[in-house]
């Protein structure tokens, strides 16, 4: 909707659009009007003025009404329909731009407002939107016209004032809480909201759209704009590659529906006759996106906030638009975590093409004075005069030279390649659906388990808006609701863990039968051990129960309890156990080794799959390329004390693999036990007391556990998962802690063969100097990374990992954990 014409001239007949003979308004009438006599005229005139429109035709249908009781009523309707031009009419049609906004209007708007109706508060986000009586062949969007009500746009040109701007992030924070509580509802939007324009399919579209040649051009005339012209001069090559990346929602961190277009175009403003805003109500709804708020906020701030706003109060704007959001989540009572500023200023950071898009793709256009030109054609040639008007335009000039180093000194112009180093190519993730089996899921076999004869599932739901893709694993938790005989209803929480994917990394997991080992652990190993302290009286659980589905779903999985909807919770990973938590899991893995030393003795030898793990001959090529050192050794040399140790360790790296499969092949001399493989703080959950103690503690993930000594499973705890305050200095503590709980456990047990000596324990530690040395050159920059990089470093080998090996905390780790190692010869091992 835009910027009404003055006065009600009618469209001459020749320039009406055929298909307009074929609308009738009735039912449209009657909503507003209720029952009526009949139409005295219907009058189509001009609905937005010239250069004010892109990408549709607008009409303003005017309607006169004679009512039941004779009076004569005038209505008015906005008609946003499909150009008449082919081309752009075509492009349209392959965005589905109307079928999105269609959608918007008529079933998701009407939602979100019903959300906030149930929590008591009564708000309106858009026009109303009405349907034609029928189909007049094209697309379209049928609206009330808001300046019947007096609402307008505010002058773009200028800008949106303070005030005007509050209220406008107070409606979009609103907005974006609706959406985020809407997914947790109903599920996540469809891929037309997921996806959006921004698919593969839609390369080409996207490369004309976003086309930078006309604005570089001009960029290399501006003053003291040479460095910045330098920096972004070749982005066209690798523009979209990197949007299409970053355009990818993800699971893991905060989203919400994006309006999308958020510019004072698209925003209207009702005032009161003092001129205080009464109600603001967003438009066009073309081009709304799932994922991070971070898109709407440069959007709205950086192209439609007055001048001497957008950056002098941006992070104001950005802080008042999160209070608001919080506020709009704990009043429409939304379950997850609620999202933190400083995760926000996280988005915003990672998200600095959407800040480069924004002011030199959409603010050109809104400073841009009204033109003839004004289309989509013009938009994407570089060498229309609309293109050569909006980057020569003074007035946007003169907010760039105040904008762009603004960007630059926050880092916002960092996202291309070839400064940060990334193979943009070669990071395009395809964003995941949720697998096809979700909709077929029975879990009857596992709810028996919990519940009483006569009780009965009255629905199984698949909670596919908290599901989480990790490598080539699919996280989905399950609310399964169940009638007990006295009508009550009890809720039970699982969680499946399922093989998801086709490619390389799927065939790895295969290849290593990790899903087939952690079924076996789950199903066979821990119960056992379970039923080991049972017998003696002591009650131990090792990990969550487990369960099967009632019939195949054609995958590999695990299905558990939920063991967050128990009460369990993992700690920070950035920060690490601290010394009570390490001793509440140094005390179950004395437990678990215990109860897995007595079952070699009471049962025999553990089957090879568990005995050798993933340790085979036969998976060299795939350890070698697992362990690939590149990244780690390039990073290594510029660090303070790289030169000191990179030479010994390029050498030892060659034949690490080798070294790898020794040490890791059997040895009954010493003492063994089944060890985790892979304890960090990400596979510890933890329960505490009303007091904040922890009363249990539970491991999670047994796909690498490998019998050997432990060593192994003490190494990767402390080292990867220890606070680095004690990570060194209580290492020795934290050995004869762990040390004195096994043998607490074995007596326990009964333990039949030779009780281990502490010195048998250290002396191993001495040995298994490369375990030590794997956790802290390939599991340690994992667990310190911050988890919004983390969120597009699931893949070890993907090119990103550079930046796990340039992180400060690991470094400033690694400054003393290497000169630690080489006291105890640690890294002798070659």
């Amino acid at each position: 909707m835009s910027e009404a014409t003055n006065g009600h001239k009618a469209i001459p007949a020749e320039d009406l659009p055929k298909w307009l003979s074929n609308i009738t308004l009735k039912k449209a009438i009657v909503e507003q009007t209720g029952i009526f006599e009949n139409i005295v005229s219907f009058t189509p005139v001009k609905g937005s003025s010239e250069g004010e429109n892109y990408s549709s035709q607008f009409l303003r249908l005017l309607v006169e009404v004679e009512l039941i009781d004779h009076s004569i009523r005038t209505l008015s309707f906005v008609l946003k329909a499909q150009h008449n031009n082919e081309v752009m009419a075509a492009i349209l049609d392959k965005l589905k731009l109307f079928q999105k906004e269609e959608q918007m209007y008529h079933n998701i708007l009407p939602k979100f407002e019903k959300l906030y109706k149930n929590a008591g508060k009564r708000i309106q986000f858009a026009p109303r939107a009405f349907k034609v009586d029928r189909d007049p062949g094209v697309d379209y969007i049928l609206l009330e016209d808001l300046h019947l009500k007096q609402f307008k746009n505010e002058n773009r040109l200028a800008g949106l004032d303070l005030v005007h701007m509050q209220k406008v992030l107070e409606k979009l924070a609103a907005f974006h809480a609706a959406s985020a509580c809407y997914v947790e509802h109903n599920g996540l939007f469809g891929e037309e909201f997921t996806v959006g324009v921004f698919s593969e399919a839609n390369r080409k579209l996207l490369q004309e759209f976003n086309a930078s040649g006309a604005f570089l051009a001009q960029l290399k005339k501006w003053k003291n704009a040479q460095k910045l012209y330098e920096k972004l001069a070749d982005s066209d090559d690798y523009l979209v590659d990197r949007l299409l990346q970053d355009q990818q929602y993800n699971p893991r961190e905060f989203n919400v529906l994006n309006h999308g277009d958020c510019w004072a175009n698209n925003i209207m403003f009702q005032h009161d006759a003092f001129g205080n805003i009464r109600e603001t109500l967003f438009v066009d709804f073309q081009v709304g996106k799932y994922g991070s708020p971070a898109n709407d906020l440069y959007y709205l701030i950086l192209s439609s906030a007055a001048p001497e706003l957008k950056t002098a109060k941006f992070d104001y704007l950005v802080r008042y638009y999160f209070d608001n959001l919080v506020e709009n989540l704990k009043l429409l009572q939304y379950h997850r975590p609620l999202p933190k500023l400083k995760n926000l200023h996280a988005s915003l950071f990672r998200n600095g093409l959407a800040a480069y898009m924004v002011v030199s793709k959409v603010l050109p256009v809104v400073m841009l004075d009204k033109t003839d030109n004004a289309n989509l054609e013009s938009y994407i040639s570089d060498e229309s005069k609309m293109k050569n008007a909006m980057f020569t335009n003074p007035k946007y000039v003169q907010v760039m030279t105040e904008v762009l180093p603004w960007l630059d000194n926050r880092g916002l112009l960092d996202w291309n390649c070839k400064f940060v180093k990334i193979d943009c190519n070669k990071l395009t993730m395809k964003v995941p659906k949720a697998p096809e089996w979700v909709s077929a899921l029975s879990l009857e076999q596992a709810v028996q388990s919990y519940v009483d004869n006569g009780d009965r599932i009255v629905a199984v739901l698949p909670s596919v808006h908290l599901i989480q893709f990790r490598n080539c694993t699919v996280l989905l938790p399950i609310q399964v609701k169940v009638q007990q005989r006295d009508s009550t209803v009890r809720r039970l929480s699982f969680l499946l863990k399922a093989q998801h994917g086709n490619d390389f990394q799927a065939k790895i997991m295969d290849h290593l039968k990790m899903f087939v080992r952690e079924h076996y652990v789950y199903h066979k190993v821990l119960p056992r051990f379970e039923q080991l302290f049972e017998a003696v009286g002591q009650k131990v659980s090792f990990g969550p129960r487990a369960f099967k589905l009632d019939r195949s779903i054609g995958v590999r999985y695990i299905l558990m309890e939920n063991l967050k909807a128990k009460g369990y919770r993992n700690v920070e990973r950035g920060k690490g156990f601290d010394l009570e938590y390490l001793k509440q899991v140094l005390r179950k893995l004395a437990q678990f080794h215990a109860a897995s030393a007595v079952y070699v003795e009471k049962r025999g030898k553990f089957n090879q799959l568990l005995s050798s793990g993933i340790y085979r001959k036969a998976n060299q090529e795939i350890l070698q390329e697992l362990n690939n050192p590149e990244a780690f050794l390039s990073q290594l040399r510029r660090w303070r004390i790289g030169t000191h140790f990179h030479k010994q360790f390029a050498d030892k790296e060659e034949v690490l693999v080798e070294k790898l499969l020794k040490l890791h092949a059997s040895d009954p001399k010493q003492f063994n036990v089944l060890n985790h493989c892979d304890c960090w703080a990400n596979n510890v959950m933890f329960k505490l007391n009303n007091q904040g103690n922890v009363v249990d503690t539970a491991l999670l993930d047994f796909q690498v556990v490998k019998y050997g000594s432990p060593a192994n499973d003490l190494y990767y705890t402390i080292l990867s998962s220890a606070e680095k305050k004690i990570k060194l200095a209580e290492f020795d503590n934290m050995v004869q802690y762990y040390f004195y709980h096994l043998m607490d456990s074995l007596k326990i047990l009964a333990y039949g063969k030779a009780l281990p000596q502490l010195e048998d324990i250290r002396e191993s530690l001495s040995k298994h100097g490369l375990a030590a040395y794997v956790v802290v050159t390939r599991v340690l920059p994992i667990t310190l990374m911050n988890q919004f990089e983390d969120e597009v470093n699931e893949l070890y080998a993907s090119k990103m990992k550079c930046s796990m090996f340039t992180n400060r905390k690991y470094i400033l780790a690694m400054n003393e954990i290497l000169p630690w190692m080489e006291e105890r010869s640690l890294l002798n091992w070659k």
